[in-house]
């Protein structure tokens, strides 16, 4: 996540992470990294993520969570809709839906879905974040996927 420009045309940079899920053999880490261009007016975040088996250290796309054939793409894609219409999130382009490698981490409830600061929305909204009750997607996902371990704990 460092930037191709090295980091002496920066002020700032800053990385952080957060676990978000260690448990069942799953282990999901949001990554952040601040950066603050030298004269710049704002600061950028980017953020990026990693989920995997603890067991077989298999990493996770999205695509690996649900079930071959399903329309989860389609599902999610209007769930996401309907959140950024209820919580009238302001949009510089349209939303058009998501793709087999949309950027995700997992929750012990959730998936959470995000986009990039100003991929889709303004500056000031920072990075949004949708998440999805895995009790909304339970009919999609793979019985040996990483969701699967979470569902009936938490329906």
């Amino acid at each position: 996540m460092i930037p191709d420009e090295g980091c002496d045309v920066y002020q700032e940079v800053k990385g952080v992470y957060e676990v978000e899920l260690n448990d069942r053999g799953i282990l999901s880490v949001k990554f952040n990294v601040y950066t603050f261009r030298i004269h710049a007016a704002n600061g950028l975040d980017e953020q990026r993520s990693l989920t995997f088996n603890l067991e077989t250290g298999k990493v996770y796309r999205l695509y690996d969570l649900f079930k071959r054939h399903s329309n989860y793409k389609s599902v999610l894609t209007r769930m996401i809709q309907e959140q950024i219409e209820d919580r009238d999130i302001p949009l510089v382009k349209e939303f058009d839906g998501i793709d087999d490698y949309e950027e995700f981490y997992l929750t012990e409830n959730a998936l959470v879905i995000y986009f990039q600061e100003i991929e889709f929305t303004p500056h000031y909204i920072g990075i949004p974040e949708f998440p999805i009750p895995y009790s909304q997607i339970k009919n999609l996902v793979r019985e040996d996927g990483p969701i699967a371990r979470f569902i009936n704990r938490n329906l």
